[in-house]
């Protein structure tokens, strides 16, 4: 075994052959996105963002919660600072939770000041403070969805790393009209046709481009294949000198 692992190591054809394969399966990671068939007329497709920077003020509006329908406690809608421990509920930062309901046909609206670390809820009270947060935890972030544990148990986060077998089940839908302004509509994991489990507006965020895991790790497979083979080829030159 080891003699035919040297072997491919010396050999131009196997060397070729490695390199052609890890550029396709390169190709495909960076590819590779669920499909999530959540569209809106207002908005471009998914742009498969996962990470956003925030302007100082973010505006947020609930545009659907399937836990209003059906009637659900324990549900909530927020953000966590990228990079901060998710399995740690005090980096999970609520904007809305199940008493945020849309039963009388206005949907629920807040502010999040980032320059202060505040949450204001516009339909109570311009003027409250609704919740506090620590504003130096980072600069970016993510958004996640929560629902009633009897219905679905894990928290959805819009990073496909953070979620169960790293599924992406966030469709993140850039507006047409409104600069800085996404749709962020949250799947039921496994479900077909898709289960849209809530939907929120947020102006204020611009994307922020994050690697994924599995992208790196093949991007890496690449360049030992490209290292190896460059290597050889300058071994070779040398002896012909």
């Amino acid at each position: 075994m080891i003699k035919k692992i040297i072997h491919c190591f010396t050999s131009n054809k196997c060397l070729k052959g490695l390199l052609i394969a890890s550029a396709m399966i390169l190709l495909i990671a960076v590819n590779a996105h669920a499909l999530i068939t959540y569209t809106n007329p207002n908005f471009h497709p998914d742009d498969y963002s996962q990470v956003f920077t925030p302007c100082t003020c973010m505006a947020t509006l609930e545009w659907y919660d399937r836990a209003d329908i059906l009637e659900l406690q324990n549900s909530s809608f927020g953000f966590f600072y990228w990079g901060t421990d998710v399995t740690n509920t005090n980096n999970l930062i609520t904007i809305f939770d199940s008493l945020d309901t849309s039963s009388d046909g206005v949907r629920d609206t807040a502010k999040v000041d980032f320059a202060n670390g505040r949450i204001y809820d516009l339909d109570v009270n311009p003027n409250i403070v609704e919740r506090s947060f620590d504003q130096t935890a980072g600069n970016n972030i993510g958004f996640f969805l929560q629902i009633d544990t009897q219905y679905y148990k894990e928290t959805l986060f819009t990073v496909a790393a953070l979620n169960a077998n790293g599924a992406d089940i966030a469709a993140t839908l850039p507006s047409i009209n409104i600069p800085k302004t996404y749709l962020i509509g949250f799947e039921k994991p496994n479900s077909n046709p898709s289960l849209i489990l809530g939907a929120e507006m947020v102006s204020g965020i611009t994307p922020y481009a994050v690697p994924e895991p599995r992208t790196l790790e093949l991007m890496g497979v690449g360049l030992l294949f490209v290292s190896v083979f460059s290597i050889r080829s300058l071994i070779r030159s040398k002896k012909t000198e």
